[in-house]
């Protein structure tokens, strides 16, 4: 499950960004697979955590199972 949300950031007033409510944008979710996702890899030495990015198909699984979408959210 993905939440999609709009917010200001810290640094924001900084760069002359003025505030707005915090809003949620969109809601996806979406039982994914193994295939749905891509690992990236590392070295047998290598204690860094593995981490992995959903890959273009599962993206469209999630966008397309949208539980809540801001009106005219492009996608």
């Amino acid at each position: 499950m993905v939440f999609y949300f709009a917010s200001n950031r810290p640094n924001d007033k900084e760069k002359g960004i003025q505030p707005f409510p915090f809003h949620y944008l969109g809601v996806f979710g979406a039982r994914l697979e193994k295939a749905d996702w891509t690992f990236s890899g590392r070295s047998p030495t290598s204690r860094r955590t593995i981490t992995a990015s959903i890959n273009p198909g599962g993206y469209d699984k999630m966008v397309s199972n949208w539980l809540y979408r801001s009106p005219g959210l492009k996608l």
